[in-house]
């Protein structure tokens, strides 16, 4: 198969990843909504946010680290054997770690005290997350596994909640059925992994370890930045509202992120390439960036204004009735599909081959602590408005210091498009 077929394939099956990704919440929320209410919806939403906070450590970037090195290894099946074993040896060590901060952090806030149930069966999701290789299938460049574990997970979660999950008192079944279908996609995942490629598990060393670590650190560093980004806003308003104003929130940005799920096939694809591209030619990388630039940007253009044009219609749609409190916060971050697949072309695909780690993750830090400060100081006074606004702000902030950055090597991405 040639490298372009495979480049196909590859955005195909993640297509079709995402499509079903996007089929499954739009026919799942409003049945959830209607079945549980809007107040559980909150709940489960902010034991979700804090899954992510566990799940950005524990993957701690190897999504891009390992991925990038088991492409550059991939004819070395030694070297592959021994990335693998350092990886899953860290990941699993960091979810040990992980569990027992959840466990803390519950048992001594009392506002999760109260449901610690629904947060230590959501960490299944956690579980999922570190068994599940696609930092080596995306190195590989086999990203049609990745589309059929998590589809056949999603699909039998889904199918389990309909059949289950009847009222709200059936929160903590609810909650459970999601984060066991990502256990379901991680356990397959590790099995079809050790099946196509003569990976054999070793004992890591030391230094092995603490060099991945390390090379992982800027990238980890950046994506827990982005983790603040996106999902910190749902636990301020749980801190400060009750869980109706949190379900608000979390169901506008539901449908925002669906868009801005478009971009992560693209994005995952196009990533092993782009840092080909980047070792043979730098000229020959960004003339492909420009023109995924220029599509892109026309593609996520229209997402955004048919979010905005059409949110009131969404929402009723997804909760069965109109609800202004819901579209005002979708029309706030309607910008956001645009913005998320820019900074992602010029951070990701352009900083990281470059080997500026350091600039990306300056970007990515400086706008998690705005959104940090921002929402300490919105959130109080303007509720889930206020979480939106900060969410929006915060992105487009990170977009403007990406570009800066890419700006003075002197690249101009945007420049000479077709």
């Amino acid at each position: 198969m040639s490298s372009r077929q495979r480049l196909i394939e590859n955005i195909g099956s993640l297509y079709v990843l995402q499509g079903v990704n996007y089929i499954l919440p739009v026919v799942l929320l409003p049945y959830l909504v209607r079945v549980l209410g809007t107040e559980q919806i909150g709940l489960i939403a902010i034991a979700q946010a804090l899954m992510q906070y566990f799940v950005v450590l524990t993957d701690y970037g190897f999504n891009l680290t390992a991925s990038r090195d088991i492409a550059m290894y991939k004819e070395d099946s030694l070297r592959v054997s021994e990335i693998f074993s350092t990886v899953i040896f860290i990941k699993l060590s960091l979810m040990l770690l992980s569990f027992l901060l959840l466990i803390v952090m519950v048992f001594s806030i009392s506002r999760f005290r109260a449901d610690w149930p629904v947060y230590l069966v959501s960490f299944l999701s956690v579980a999922g997350a570190v068994l599940l290789p696609v930092w080596f299938f995306q190195g590989l460049e086999k990203m049609k596994y990745i589309t059929i574990v998590n589809v056949a997970g999603g699909l039998i979660s889904t199918m389990a909640v309909f059949a289950l999950v009847r009222d709200p008192s059936d929160v903590l079944l609810a909650a459970g059925l999601r984060a066991g279908g990502v256990l379901l996609a991680g356990l397959l995942g590790l099995y079809i992994a050790w099946h196509i490629a003569p990976v054999r598990l070793t004992l890591p060393s030391p230094q092995g370890v603490i060099a991945t670590l390390r090379g992982g650190w800027n990238v980890f560093v950046s994506q827990l930045s982005q983790t603040l980004l996106g999902t910190s806003m749902v636990p301020f308003l749980g801190l400060f509202y009750g869980n109706l104003i949190v379900g608000y929130f979390a169901i506008a940005q539901k449908m925002v992120l669906a868009a801005i799920g478009l971009s992560i096939p693209i994005s995952n694809a196009i990533y092993p390439r782009v840092s080909a591209l980047f070792a043979e030619s730098q000229d020959l990388a960004i003339a492909f960036l420009r023109k995924a630039l220029f599509f892109g940007g026309l593609l996520f253009l229209a997402a955004g204004l048919c979010l905005f044009l059409g949110a009131d219609i969404a929402v009723r749609l997804v909760t069965g009735e109109a609800n202004s409190s819901i579209s005002v916060l979708v029309k706030i971050m309607a910008v956001l599909p645009l913005t998320v697949f820019v900074d992602n072309v010029y951070g990701t695909q352009i900083l990281l081959p470059l080997g500026m780690e350091k600039q990306f993750m300056k970007a990515i830090v400086a706008s998690g602590l705005f959104a940090v400060v921002s929402a300490l100081l919105l959130v109080p006074t303007s509720g889930a408005v206020g979480a939106a606004l900060t969410f929006v702000a915060s992105e487009v902030l990170v977009l403007v210091l990406l570009i800066m950055y890419v700006r003075r090597t002197g690249i101009r991405v945007g420049a000479q498009i077709l």
